[in-house]
């Protein structure tokens, strides 16, 4: 969130020149919290399919101290930064691994977000994306403290979910 509030800093975002967001996934998240925390300043949001805190995160911390939570989110960090991301041959082994995973997809599907999803290093396709999305950010909001900074959001707002996503 500090890189979005950052950038609105940058622009002049203000309640005189308020922002429209939109995010996906996890950056739907992050707008929620943005538009919570600076009401004023955002004239419009859009959610698409805006996740939560990770059920199994949610759980485990419940009942925490505050250092507890802490570790347990360093130790989090520190296991993601020794992940060596699979690589595959090609395009094709990783559009299959796609399929496999999302069965909705047409291969056809799959061969396209694949090849916008991939990346070539060192002779190996790599999935463009940051293993630490993966270890939910800190702090971690309990529901009712969410609750609480949704409230807080003052304009119109839209949530998009996708049936099969």
């Amino acid at each position: 969130m500090s890189d979005l509030a950052a950038l609105c800093d940058e622009l002049g975002v203000s309640a005189e020149r308020p922002v429209i967001l939109v995010g996906h996934s996890l950056g739907a998240h992050i707008a929620f919290r943005y538009a919570g925390t600076m009401p004023g300043t955002v004239a419009r949001l859009v959610a698409i399919e805006a996740v939560g805190a990770q059920l199994a995160s949610e759980a485990r911390q419940a009942g925490m101290m505050l250092d507890a939570k802490l570790r347990a989110w360093f130790d989090d960090r520190r296991r993601t930064a020794g992940l060596e991301c699979r690589g595959f041959a090609s395009i094709d082994e990783a559009a299959d691994r796609m399929l496999s995973r999302h069965a909705y997809l047409t291969p056809e599907q799959a061969t396209i977000l694949t090849r916008h999803g991939v990346r070539l290093d060192k002779d190996e396709w790599h999935w463009k994306y940051d293993p630490f999305v993966n270890v939910w950010p800190f702090p971690e909001l309990a529901t009712d403290e969410a609750m609480t900074l949704w409230a807080r959001i003052s304009c119109p707002t839209l949530l998009i979910y996708g049936e099969k996503s």
